[in-house]
């Protein structure tokens, strides 16, 4: 079956009979977590992931212009690549 997303973009994932466009995605919740030295590589996807209250030191994060539904809200960035999140609503982007 063929799902497309509001923006007429085709979704990737399998539907089964009976499942709902959003149960192929899942959120992805993170609570006042520390990342030490890791990658998050969000390039060319949607994630539909949150990261709330966490730290993160000597990380490297990726992001482009096609990562989208992230959600960084009250992170604090030590020695990483970036010092900040910056918002894009179009795109989900929330610091």
């Amino acid at each position: 079956m063929r799902v497309e997303g509001l923006d007429g973009r085709q979704l990737s994932g399998t539907v089964l009979k009976g499942e709902t466009v959003t149960d192929i995605h899942e959120e992805r919740v993170f609570w006042n977590d520390t990342f030490h030295a890791e990658i998050f590589d969000f390039r060319g996807q949607v994630h539909f992931a949150r990261f709330d209250g966490c730290t993160f030191v000597k990380c490297t994060i990726v992001l482009d212009s096609s990562a989208e539904q992230l959600a960084f809200t009250g992170c604090t960035f030590k020695d990483c690549n970036i010092d900040h999140i910056d918002a894009d609503e179009a795109r989900g982007i929330v610091p």
